[in-house]
Formats: C-alpha cells, structure tokens, sequence
C-alpha cells in the first residue's frame, strides 16, 4: 500500500465549529485571522525589539552550554516562530504528542525553502504551569499502561523527578523486553534524570528530534511574565477576557457550535506553596480560591503582579495571550479540541492589543504494520475500510454469506399478511387489529431465525472475524483512534525512521489523515 491521504474534513471525527474551520466556510471568517496556505498567506507582524531580546536572552539562558543554533537567528528582526504546545506527558504519551511537534518542523522547513526575506523557527511550548499531573502520567505502550502518582502541589514542570527514576527504569525495561532499539530506553533514562518534570520533558523532545533545532520554551520564567504583566494588570482591572469570551459564545450559539471554553471571571492562577490556585474576587476581596494567600484590595495584587509577576500564572483562556506576547510568532498548530478553544479568543487578542496568529490543524497520522496490512490484504480491505465501523464490515460480510435473502420472506409475509387482513375484516373489521398483530409476531420470528442464522455464519467466520478484530484494535487500541492511545516508542520500534517520516509526509495546507504503511516504507525489510 502506498501513502495514501484522506482529506480529514470527509472524516466525520470533529465538531461542527471545527468541521466549518476545515471546509472553510465564510461565517469562520470572524474567528480567524485569516485561512493558512503557506509563505504568501502568512502577514507581516511587528514585534517589539525588547522583547525579542529578552526572549532570546532566557532562550539562553534555559538551553546553558547547549546553545541553541537558532537563537540568534531569532534575534533578527525577519525571523518568525511557527508554534506548538503541549503538556509536558510522561515518555511522550500518545502519539499526536509527537505529530504536533513534527507538524510544526516539517511547515517550518517548507516555508524557509520557498522564501528568502523571511526566516521561520519551529518551537514546542511546554505547558510547564498546568497543575493536573493525573492526566499526563500516565502512557499505554504495546497495550500495557504505565501510570504513576504524585501528590505534589503546583505547576507539573516543577516536579522533582527522583521519584519516578526507579519507574523509569521499569519502563525502559520492558521496552528492551519487547526489542525496541536499546538507543531509545536510553534515552527514556537519561531524559527523566533531569532535575523536574520540564527538563526531563526537554531532554526527552530533544531526544526524539535529534538535530532538527526545534526551539523548546519553558514560559515559567520571570523575565517572561515581566513582559505578561500589563496583560494580567488589565486582567484584574476589567475581566476583559471574560467580557470578550461570553460575547463570542453567544455568537457560537446562532450558530449552534459548541462552545470548548468556559471562561472565568478573572482568568489568572496564583503559584503559591499550597499549589496553583485560581484568583477570585467575592465581596470586594481578592483572594486565592481554596488557599490561605489574600490581598487588601485591588492594588495590593496589582502591586504583586507588577514586583513578582513569577507568582501568577494563565488559564487557558490567557495561555495563548501570554504565548503570542512573548513570541514573534505567525502561526499556531494545534489538534481539533485546541482550534476549538483558540476560535473563541480572537477578541480576546484584541483587547489586550496582541497580534492573533493564523491557526492550523495539526497533522493525522495512522501506521500500519507489515502483519496488519497483511490481515487486510487477506480480507480485502482498502485504507477507507479502516474509517467506517468494524460493526458496519461485520454485517456487510454476514449479508454477503447468507445462502438466502432474509428480505424476500418478509416481503411474502407482509403480502401475505395484508391479503388476510383485507378479507378477514371483510368479515369483521375488528380482525384487521388482530391480524395485524400476528403479523408483527411472525415478523418477530423471521427476525430471531435471521440472528440465530448470523451467529452461526459468525462461528463459522470466526477466523476471518478474528483478524478483523486485530486489525481494529491496531487501529483503535481501548476504542480510541491510534495516535490518542499509541507511544511513541511503540511505533518507532515499527518505524525506525517514524519522526522523518511525519517530517517529510506532514501536509498542513491541506489537512488529511496520512496512512503509512511499513511495507511502502521498508518493501525489502518490511519487519525492519
């Protein structure tokens, strides 16, 4: 089977909001800045040479000896950043994990080849402030799950990883176990030696993406939220994400698209010991929701953001604020649900007087392994096959066997049935009522005949059923679709040379479900 794509808007996979981004329609236009379609799209934009100082500066300062390559090129005023972020997931979780951030590498590496004036820089956002470490410590690799506790308070990238080296080693175990190349378990343990969560994600990306200068930002850094500050000043002042938000929602509902985004009142968290906190105000007092942390008044917290901004922190209607104000940045990749949330927030953009990128939908990937495009080929399946419900496939084989048309009794039985109906209450019109129920009770019995004869053309198929059931769960492992579920070092074990080929394979100016088979890849070696 060769690469084959499937525009991702015939999938039936994504909400109506996102599906009307995906087809482009005119009523989006409100919502975006304007559609992507590569470097003659893309608009200018201005930012602010202090910032990009400063933003380099911490880049340094956060990459220390390694010293970035494209640091200072991110210096010069006609370099541009192509974005993409996530929660920091242990081993890199599942793979849309992964395809995010080669999503971003493989646009990047387009647009610099058609364009000269300007110079575009690949970076991975680590949503290092998130506070739920429940859900990204936990992973599903060759089916079986590998989860850790932590019941520490606080931002996750924060997190000490001393604990979680002994489970690291486990895991790398197990990897070599099932023959993964030892090169990748190593540098699992290596990665998660790191001092925290943030720099062990750090390693671990950088790990994966060798030499490709993929710029990584750890945004909980104080000279960065400096640079936040007049945003979370103004914040606090007006609520001016929240009034923003709620006017959007409500022009969601003319349209009946649902909404990913419930803003609060003041979309800010508080860092203190006791964990990060939301920010309220009741009764004419600022607070910390569930903490013991308080101000006098509003200039008290004013005066807390401005002398330790480091303290305070977005939720998500902000995050995207606070990224866009640090970075010189035109684009941004994200997967269905994180379109559906940056839909709201183009006049929240606009309130705070920070520029609004473009949007993308990141690139769908689904591996198939030589043994399963095998089980396909044996059972005639095609690549669409795999979209349509394993039940729908099940039924259609079961009709096909059938030695007689089920249909053509019930036919009979309904003329039949309606003739007798017809001169029975010639008779006594009160018969036509009864033997209207008899015929619903013959039909119950054709009914019962035809499922006893579809299980018993079941046990019959029960091979050929079987390797359906194979493929389906290859393809959507506990019931979800493979790149929410499967590791990254799972398939990499398949594909030796996975992340070049997401980076050569990656379409972001036509979005599709791009279908890689390892025999198409490896047609001398297909179990390399």
């Amino acid at each position: 089977m060769p690469v084959v794509q499937i525009p991702i808007r015939q999938l039936d996979w994504f909400s109506p909001l996102v599906k009307t981004y995906l087809n482009k329609e005119n009523r989006i236009l409100p919502f975006i800045r304007s559609f992507y379609g590569g470097a003659d799209t893309i608009e200018p934009r201005d930012f602010d040479p202090s910032k990009r100082e400063i933003l380099c500066n911490v880049l340094q300062k956060q990459y220390g000896s390694a010293n970035h390559p494209l640091i200072d090129k991110l210096r010069s005023s006609n370099s541009f950043t192509i974005t993409t972020g996530h929660q920091l997931q242990f081993a890199g979780g599942p793979m849309f994990f992964i395809s995010k951030i080669a999503s971003v590498i493989s646009e990047t590496k387009k647009l610099n080849k058609e364009q000269d004036k300007r110079f575009f820089i690949p970076v991975f956002w680590m949503a290092s402030e998130d506070h739920d470490f429940a859900e990204i410590s936990s992973v599903n690799v060759f089916g079986q799950p590998f989860s850790w506790i932590d019941t520490s308070a606080g931002p996750v990238g924060r997190i000490q990883t001393k604990a979680w080296i002994e489970s690291t080693r486990e895991l790398a175990k197990f990897l070599r176990a099932r023959g993964v190349l030892n090169h990748w378990p190593e540098l699992l343990e290596r990665a998660y030696q790191s001092s925290n969560w943030s720099a062990a994600t750090k390693a671990l990306v950088n790990g994966i993406f060798g030499e490709e200068n993929l710029v990584i930002i750890d945004a909980d850094d104080s000279e960065l939220k400096k640079l936040f500050a007049p945003v979370m000043i103004e914040e606090c002042k007006n609520q001016s994400s929240y009034q923003r938000i709620q006017s959007t929602i409500k022009r969601f509902d003319e349209y009946q698209w649902p909404v990913q985004l419930q803003p609060r009142e003041i979309n800010l968290f508080y860092l203190g010991d006791d964990g990060r906190k939301r920010i309220v105000q009741e009764d004419a007092q600022w607070r910390v929701k569930d903490g013991a942390h308080q101000w006098q008044n509003l200039q008290a917290l004013l005066d807390e953001i401005n002398n330790h901004p480091e303290n305070f922190s977005p939720n998500a209607a902000l995050r995207p604020v606070y990224q866009e104000c640090i970075l010189p940045n035109v684009l941004y990749v994200g997967g269905p649900g994180e379109l559906a949330y940056w839909l709201e927030l183009k006049d929240v953009f606009k309130a705070f007087g920070i520029p609004y990128p473009m949007l993308a939908l990141r690139d769908h990937f689904l591996w198939l392994t030589d043994a399963i495009e095998k089980k396909m080929q044996n059972l005639g399946l095609t690549a669409s096959d795999l979209l349509r419900p394993k039940i729908e496939i099940e039924a259609q084989w079961m009709r096909s066997d059938m030695p007689f048309e089920i249909e053509s009794y019930k036919s009979r039985l309904f003329q039949i049935f309606d003739e007798l109906a017809t001169n029975a209450g010639s008779v006594d019109s009160t018969l036509v009522a009864t033997v209207g129920a008899e015929k619903q009770k013959a039909l119950g019995g054709i009914d019962f005949i035809e499922k006893k004869v579809l299980k018993a053309l079941k046990q019959k198929e029960e091979i050929r059923l079987k390797k359906l059931e194979s493929i389906f769960s290859f393809v959507y492992p506990d019931g979800n679709f493979q790149d929410r579920t499967t590791n990254f070092f799972e398939m990499v074990h398949h594909f030796p040379d996975l992340v070049q080929l997401m980076i050569n394979h990656g379409n972001l100016r036509d979005p599709s479900l791009i279908i890689i088979a390892q025999n198409s890849i490896y047609p001398d070696n297909a179990a390399k």
